[in-house]
């Protein structure tokens, strides 16, 4: 039996149902959440080898804020899954930037986070989770803009 892909699926039980295509509502594209997966793992890391690198107190918010990519990239894995999509995380090896331009790439990255959790936060089953994970995104931002400031 040939594997159907899921819209096909769709289409043809539409026509067996006697029902109208669905125009009005486009499914999101997947790929999004999955680069959002990413982004969220790349921002981690990060945090992680940037708090390696700065010294005094500066390095706890970017610890904290590794948690937390890790945590988002975790829940949004879980969002995939429920959605009957599997999503592999493997490790990444990341060039090491100075600190400066890897604040900088967090920053935009953290960024592009927010605007697509707060983009999917009208979802009807997990709108809850992307709010929360907005809000997370947009405090990232804030925290990474201090940091660029206290930079010499």
């Amino acid at each position: 039996m040939e594997k159907v892909d899921k819209q096909m699926e769709k289409r043809v039980w539409q026509r067996v149902q006697s029902r109208k295509p669905d125009s009005e509502s486009p499914e999101r594209p997947r790929d999004n959440l999955k680069s959002c997966i990413l982004t969220a793992q790349e921002n981690a890391a990060a945090c992680r080898d940037l708090s390696l690198q700065l010294i005094g107190k500066q390095w706890e918010p970017l610890r904290r804020m590794e948690q937390e990519s890790l945590r988002m990239m975790h829940s949004l894995r879980g969002i995939c899954l429920l959605r009957g999509e599997g999503v592999k995380v493997t490790p990444l090896m990341q060039p090491r930037d100075q600190p400066r331009r890897a604040l900088e790439k967090c920053f935009r990255r953290s960024r592009r986070l927010w605007e697509e959790m707060e983009n999917r936060s009208g979802d009807p089953e997990c709108g809850p989770v992307f709010r929360r994970l907005a809000r997370q995104a947009e405090e990232h931002c804030a925290v990474l803009t201090e940091l660029l400031g206290k930079l010499d």
